[in-house]
């Protein structure tokens, strides 16, 4: 008997998408503070001066990981929410391009 696929593989890309655009998110903020430049979301940035770098990566790893759960829990019940992935993905693609260019910026001067 053969098991059933959940997902299509367009959601399956979608969730592989989230995936790597939060991690190149990570990468790229890794470097930013490396190089002298601050964060510029409010949540991460608070979490970094109140407590540490570490615990920020920590906080967006559980994050991730927790969006990932709930989807994988719920989205064959409230297919919806993969709307929200998707526009989370183009947000998220957005957030990293705009990094980038802030390092390439930061990089040049």
């Amino acid at each position: 008997m053969a098991v059933q696929n959940r997902f299509s593989s367009l959601q399956w890309g979608a969730l592989l998408c989230f995936i790597g655009l939060n991690l190149a998110d990570v990468a790229s903020t890794l470097v930013a503070t490396r190089m002298g430049l601050v964060e510029g979301n409010y949540l991460p940035s608070f979490i970094m001066t109140t407590g540490s770098e570490a615990l920020m990566y920590c906080f967006k790893v559980f994050a991730v990981s927790l969006v990932v759960a709930i989807l994988v829990k719920l989205a064959s019940s409230y297919p919806r929410l993969w709307y929200g992935l998707y526009a989370s993905n183009a947000i998220m693609a957005g957030v990293v391009v705009g990094n980038l260019a802030t390092l390439a910026e930061a990089h040049v001067m």
